[in-house]
């Protein structure tokens, strides 16, 4: 099931960005479809004054993702740690459900798909482990990426596509 499909012109249009602006920081981000047929999440994570992270956040309605092992992205191979985020209703503002996208060293870009199984995803507040239930995959309704791996500097990640799989 396909989630985005950044071939489209306009299919970041609905994504919002959340930075550790909230609580005095200094990083940015955004989220841009170019018209080579990907999506950039790029932008700048600081340190300064107890910052940290940026990322970028898609709500929708409540899908049924139950018969399905995970999350899959096309991407250009990273070059540093970002994280995926997952919300379902009953979490919505009180935690997400995360795991990480490992970074991969590369000279060159390169497409490749990433798969990351539901198991694999951690509750988490504010960046700490929370106690929550698991994950209800029957109403998940929030995507996000995050740049946050407690290294400084600028980042980009070129994405084709984010879908959920099932073989």
């Amino acid at each position: 099931m396909k989630l985005v499909d950044f071939t489209v012109l306009d299919s970041a249009r609905d994504w919002y960005c959340v930075t550790d602006s909230l609580m005095g920081g200094e990083s940015g981000a955004q989220l841009l479809t170019l018209p080579e047929g990907y999506g950039l999440f790029s932008g700048l994570v600081s340190l300064a004054n107890g910052g940290g992270f940026a990322s970028v956040y898609l709500d929708f309605e409540p899908k049924d993702v139950s018969a399905y092992l995970g999350v899959e992205l096309e991407i250009s191979a990273p070059e540093r740690l970002f994280k995926i985020n997952l919300k379902d209703v009953v979490s919505k503002e009180r935690h997400v459900y995360q795991a990480r996208l490992g970074e991969v060293h590369s000279k060159q870009r390169h497409w490749c798909r990433y798969r990351i199984p539901f198991n694999h995803f951690v509750a988490m507040r504010r960046g700490l482990t929370a106690m929550a239930p698991p994950l209800d995959r029957f109403q998940v309704c929030g995507f996000g990426l995050v740049a946050g791996d407690g290294v400084e500097g600028e980042f980009s990640l070129a994405i084709r596509s984010i879908s959920f799989y099932k073989h």
